[in-house]
């Protein structure tokens, strides 16, 4: 499981949800948030220029494997952009060295 705080700063001219939001392995096999887990951010709405914060969990089958943030346009599901979990966890270690 992996449980997410975000601060989310919504730049696009695009709504969206956190079913909008999901994780992505690297065999790419998606997750959507769970509904068992401390989600602040479940069904709420991100507008465009919102800066919001909150929690969001996922059930993953490995958290070996490495998962990306994606979220999805909410029309056609294509995904808008993705953040690696890898890359933010590292960049979080060493914002805690400094």
């Amino acid at each position: 499981t992996y449980n997410i705080s975000l601060i989310i700063q919504n730049n696009t001219d695009k709504s969206f949800s956190s079913f909008d939001m999901a994780l992505m392995s690297e065999n790419k096999k998606v997750f959507y948030p769970s509904l068992f887990g401390d989600n602040t951010l479940m069904m709420t709405q991100i507008k465009p220029n919102d800066k919001i914060s909150g929690k969001i969990c996922f059930s993953v089958e490995n958290v070996k494997k490495k998962h990306w943030l994606v979220f999805f346009d909410r029309i056609n599901r294509k995904p808008l952009n993705r953040i690696s979990i890898d890359n933010a966890l590292r960049d979080i270690k060493l914002k805690g060295e400094n």
